[in-house]
């Protein structure tokens, strides 16, 4: 006899060719992803800085705002090719630019905006826009926009950590070559660091634990 049909199925669920299941993200694979994004925002910013700059101040904060252009839209990017959605990796990677844009307009010269200010900036708007709720996307929104902020301050704060046992702040410079040289040797390694722990941490402030994604449906038919 053929499967017997429920009366009180929904026809929409009759015909649907796919059903959403919740898929939880791994701690130890976001980590290696955020990394991997963390080195290559840092190698592309950093070909960008001449090593002829006047002091490494101004080569830190030339640094930082090419990091504000690459480093959100990889993270807005790879949001949406967790959730397998192309409007949300366009969605996303136009609010990194426009999170790279904001921290430059905002931050200018200032190197304690810049060490600050960015990481700050960057975890809380991309944890408010990127993230899910509940119910909507405007659900949870202040406690996300809590937990984005402490994500990007581990993001600057484990950076510079790393950077200065590294070196950069107790071995002598004694050029802005010779400075700029050193970036390239550390930078990619501490950036590496601190991108996968603010992968992390960026998944549990924006909701994106578990995402919903599109399977096949299964079809048994009776013999």
């Amino acid at each position: 006899m053929a499967d017997d049909i429920n009366p009180y199925r929904s026809p929409a669920i009759a015909n649907s060719a796919s059903v959403t299941t919740l898929v939880p993200l791994r701690r130890i694979w976001v980590f290696f992803v955020g990394a991997i994004l963390g080195c290559l925002s840092f190698i592309v910013a950093i070909a960008f800085v001449p090593s002829d700059l006047a002091s490494p101040a101004q080569h830190d904060l030339l640094l930082a705002n090419y990091l504000g252009f690459v480093f959100p839209p990889l993270v807005g990017l790879w949001s949406g090719m967790v959730r397998r959605s192309w409007w949300w990796s366009g969605t996303g990677f136009t609010i990194g630019l426009a999170i790279g844009a904001a921290y430059r307009v905002l931050c200018g010269n200032d190197f304690l905006a810049v060490m600050v200010a960015f990481p700050c900036l960057l975890g809380g708007a991309a944890s408010v826009a990127l993230g899910t709720g509940a119910r909507s996307s405007f659900d949870g929104i202040l406690v996300r926009l809590g937990k984005g902020l402490l994500a990007g301050l581990e993001l600057g704060f484990v950076y510079m950590v790393v950077l200065n046992v590294m070196g950069i702040a107790w071995i002598p410079i004694d050029s802005t070559a010779e400075y700029h040289r050193m970036m390239w040797q550390n930078g990619p390694v501490a950036m590496s660091i601190a991108s996968g722990f603010y992968l992390v941490l960026f998944v549990w402030a924006s909701n994106l634990k578990r995402v919903v994604i599109a399977k096949p449906e299964e079809r048994h038919h009776a013999p």
